[in-house]
């Protein structure tokens, strides 16, 4: 009797129980549980589930594995659609504003009359200036800072005809008209014909060093 007493399962005061317990209902001062469904229905912070209902959670949740949700929504986005993902190809359908720089690595595709901070790539692709352009044909005024260029024809540069009859060259025969004031020393390699240098006449200029070797 004493053993039957010790190992029985009583109600009415607290016991230890070692053993696998298998019961289908579970009474509780004014709670009633099933523990089959109870087992079926709550999620678990172990073992894989599938999960078919809505939840809500209070506090955040950490998932240390990965977390598959098969063509639903986590706080109203579809993990699957709405992302943009760095490991596939995106298409994006409505205005997006980055609020941080952006890096593409790979190629990028707007469509005709979608813009970029209101820029239409495809017109500006049009009337750009390429690096990779052999030949490119630039109308109506343009203001530089810089610019390197292999051969540049142009109308006026800073409101200059650019020829060889308004800029002095450091190649070939040139006639100057006008007069030149040179702010720094001047070597010629050649002959110079000029009418005056410095207001002298180089007719009387040769005479003078003429008479000066006599």
């Amino acid at each position: 009797m004493k053993d039957l007493y010790e190992n029985t399962l009583q109600y009415d005061k607290p016991q230890t129980v070692t053993a696998r317990l298998n019961v289908d209902t579970i009474m509780i001062p004014k709670l009633r549980i099933n523990l089959k469904e109870f087992d079926a229905n709550v999620l678990k912070t172990f073992g894989d589930q599938v999960i078919t209902g809505d939840f809500t959670f209070e506090s955040d949740v950490y998932f240390d594995k990965d977390l598959n949700v098969l063509n639903k929504r986590i706080n109203g986005l579809h993990l699957v659609n709405d992302l943009m993902l760095r490991g596939r190809d995106n298409v994006i359908t409505v205005p997006k504003i980055f609020a941080e720089n952006i890096v593409v690595t790979n190629n990028m595709i707007i469509k005709d009359g979608k813009t970029i901070n209101g820029v239409d790539l495809s017109e500006m692709m049009k009337n750009a200036v390429m690096k990779s352009n052999a030949n490119n044909n630039i109308i109506g005024p343009k203001h530089m800072n810089s610019i390197e260029v292999d051969h540049l024809i142009v109308n006026l540069l800073n409101g200059f005809n650019v020829s060889e009859k308004t800029f002095l060259l450091n190649y070939g025969n040139q006639v100057i008209i006008g007069e030149k004031i040179l702010n720094h020393d001047l070597i010629v390699n050649a002959d110079i014909i000029s009418k005056t240098i410095n207001h002298i006449i180089i007719g009387d200029l040769a005479q003078i060093q003429t008479s000066s070797d006599c």
